[in-house]
C-alpha cells in the first residue's frame, strides 16, 4: 500500500519547483488568476523556492492532505490501470498546488476548437453579467450550423463543453435518449436543458431545477428563443436538497451564488428545498430515465433526497464531483 503515497509524495516534490505562466484557461476563468490557497500563494507565485520553503510547504501541504488521505488512496487502488493511477495522481497534484506548478495531459486542440466556434456568435447584443468577483458575456448562438436547433445566449466555452463534446453523453451509454423523463438539476440559463429537450423528442419531458433569480431570468429568456424545445421542458425554481422545505438564503451571483441556512448580510433573498422524491410524488412522476445533477456541491444531499426516485425507477446518473 506504499505505492500510491511513494507516487503522490514523488509527483508534489518533483511539481513544487515548477512556474508554468501559460498553463491557464483565460476562456473559461477570465484574466484573473487566483491562487488556490492564500497561505501559499507568495511562495508559488515565486520561480525559485528555498530549501527552508521547500521543507514549509511540504509540510504544509502533507497537513492539508492527511484529512483526505485515507480516501484518496481507496480510489488509487480501485483503478485498474496505471494510466487512471497516474491521472489520479496528477489530479490531486493539480488540486494541491494549482495551475502554476501541475501540468495536467490536455487535449491540444481544446483552444483552437473555442476560437472555430465564435462564428457562431452572431451580432445581436450579448448579455453581460457583472458580479463582485465573476462575470459573464453571453452572447446569441446560432446552434444550427453544429447540429443543433437552438439559439441560445450562453459562452462560447458551454457551447464548446455542452453540445461539441456533449458532456452528457457518456460513450453513448449514459445520454439522453428518445422519449426520456430527464431531471436536470442545476439547470443555470437553461443549456442543458435545451441540449437534454432536442436529444428527448416530442414525447420526452425535462424537469429543470434552478432557483437563483438571474439565472431564472435568462433561463426563460432562452426559453422563449426555443418554443417547440421548451414545450418539453418545465422549470421547478426550487433547489433539490435531502429534506423539504428548508429554507436556504441566497445572494444572487449568477452561478456563482452564495447560499446559507443562516441569515447573512447582503442576502438578496430566500427559497425552500425540496427533495426530488417529493417532487415525484406531487408531480405524480411515473418514470425518470437520467439524473444529471451540476449544483455545486449539494450533490450528495441532494441525492439523499432522491433515494426512493432511484430504487423505483433504477435512472442513469450523471453527477458532477462532489466539492
Amino acid at each position: 500500500m506504499e505505492e500510491f503515497k511513494s507516487h503522490l509524495i514523488s509527483k508534489i516534490e518533483k511539481d513544487l519547483f515548477n512556474f508554468h505562466e501559460e498553463n491557464y484557461d483565460f476562456h473559461l476563468f477570465g484574466s484573473e488568476i487566483k491562487s488556490r490557497w492564500r497561505f501559499l500563494k507568495k511562495i508559488f507565485r515565486k520561480k525559485l523556492i528555498s530549501s527552508s520553503e521547500h521543507k514549509e510547504v511540504i509540510l504544509e501541504l502533507y497537513g492539508v492532505l492527511s484529512t483526505y488521505y485515507d480516501r484518496l488512496e481507496q480510489v488509487y487502488y480501485l483503478l485498474s490501470d496505471e494510466h487512471s493511477r497516474k491521472t489520479w495522481i496528477d489530479l490531486i497534484a493539480f488540486k494541491v498546488l494549482g495551475h502554476l506548478k501541475v501540468q495536467l495531459d490536455r487535449n491540444d486542440n481544446y483552444f483552437d476548437s473555442i476560437e472555430n466556434l465564435k462564428f457562431l456568435a452572431t451580432g445581436i447584443e450579448p448579455i453581460q453579467l457583472n458580479y463582485d468577483k465573476y462575470s459573464w458575456t453571453l452572447h446569441y448562438h446560432d446552434l444550427s450550423q453544429i447540429g443543433f436547433p437552438i439559439r441560445i445566449y450562453y459562452d462560447t466555452v458551454g457551447v464548446y463543453t455542452d453540445f461539441v463534446l456533449q458532456q452528457y453523453n457518456y460513450r453513448d451509454i449514459i445520454k439522453a435518449e428518445p422519449n426520456d423523463v430527464i431531471i436536470d438539476a442545476g439547470g443555470c440559463w437553461a443549456d442543458t436543458a435545451l441540449y437534454f429537450g432536442d436529444q428527448i423528442g416530442n414525447n420526452g419531458k425535462v424537469y429543470s431545477f434552478e432557483f437563483v433569480p438571474g439565472n431564472v431570468e435568462i433561463f426563460k429568456r432562452n426559453q422563449s428563443l426555443n418554443q417547440e424545445i421548451s414545450k418539453r421542458i418545465e422549470l421547478c425554481e426550487r433547489p433539490l436538497w435531502s429534506s423539504s422545505n428548508k429554507i436556504i438564503y441566497f445572494r444572487d451571483q449568477g452561478p456563482a451564488t452564495n447560499i446559507s441556512f443562516e441569515k447573512f448580510e447582503d442576502q438578496s433573498g430566500h427559497v425552500k428545498t425540496i427533495t426530488l422524491d417529493d417532487f415525484c410524488k406531487e408531480k405524480s412522476i411515473q418514470n425518470v430515465n437520467l439524473i444529471k445533477m451540476d449544483i455545486e456541491g449539494a450533490e450528495i444531499n441532494a441525492l439523499e433526497g432522491s433515494l426512493l426516485t432511484i430504487k423505483r425507477f433504477k435512472p442513469k446518473l450523471a453527477i458532477c464531483k462532489f466539492k
